[in-house]
């Protein structure tokens, strides 16, 4: 099987990142990567997203306020190995 990247785009989630995150934890197929991309929360997403990180070496952080369609392919090709991507909605 291939690997997959997950791209999470998140911006105020407080409430819903960590229930997405310990979803996908959870999952049984474990060759993934998850690249949180936080948009400049004003809330404690970025405190959740970088406690998952040091929990779990699969999880990486990055923060850009406001990622526009450009910087996200960077941020994809600079951050993701896996074959596929996916993106998930913390919603």
């Amino acid at each position: 099987m291939s690997k997959i990247s997950l791209i999470i785009q998140t911006l105020n989630n407080e409430a819903t990142l960590p229930a997405c995150l310990e979803s996908i934890k959870l999952q049984s197929f474990t060759d993934w990567e998850a690249v949180i991309i936080d948009e400049g929360s004003q809330d404690n997403s970025l405190t959740i997203a970088e406690k998952f990180s040091r929990e779990d070496e699969r999880i990486k952080v990055t923060v850009f306020d406001k990622a526009s369609k450009a910087m996200l392919e960077n941020i994809i090709a600079k951050h993701c190995t896996g074959e596929f991507l996916l993106f998930v909605e913390p919603n």
